[in-house]
């Protein structure tokens, strides 16, 4: 990571550009990507997933399965962490600090989008950002990420109504 020699230009009023606080460091900018991009992104995820577990039982399934030793659970976690790397490091848009981190680096498929996500990880890791602060950056940028991939509410009912006909 290292600081821009100009600062980005963040434009105002973009419902696809958000900003995330973290105490004690500089405001943090995303910005949802392309579509294309957010397929990849998307696939990428989908390749991640553990099934059908409730949400509020995940936790201790993977625990119970690593104390298992399973090794499906390990890699899926590692691949779910490097998902979430890449898309953090798509969406980075920090005004002042730029990744080191070339997406155009990595080969253009799903194994090159996690060497990418792993690269994106270690660079926060390097650059000083807490476990806690890593944690909440996934927490937002996922979350508003996997939010921009459903479609709006009137969309969903325009499809429910043409159903209905």
């Amino acid at each position: 990571m290292h600081n821009r020699d100009v600062p980005l230009r963040i434009p105002s009023g973009r419902a696809n550009w958000f900003t995330h606080e973290i105490e004690g460091r500089t405001t943090h900018v995303f910005r949802l990507p392309r579509a294309v991009v957010a397929g990849e992104l998307q696939a990428l995820l989908g390749s991640t997933t553990f099934g059908t577990i409730p949400k509020d039982q995940l936790e201790a399934e993977i625990v119970r399965r690593l104390e298992a030793g399973d090794a499906t659970t390990a890699a899926k976690i590692r691949a779910s962490e490097e998902g979430m790397g890449a898309i953090v490091g798509s969406m980075w848009r920090h005004p002042l600090l730029a990744l080191d981190t070339d997406r155009h680096a990595f080969p253009d498929d799903l194994a090159g989008l996690r060497s990418y996500g792993s690269s994106v990880m270690d660079e926060l890791e390097d650059a000083d950002y807490s476990d806690d602060e890593v944690r909440a950056i996934l927490e937002m940028v996922v979350s508003r990420f996997v939010q921009s991939l459903l479609p709006a509410s009137q969309e969903v009912a325009g499809r429910a109504a043409s159903f209905r006909d």
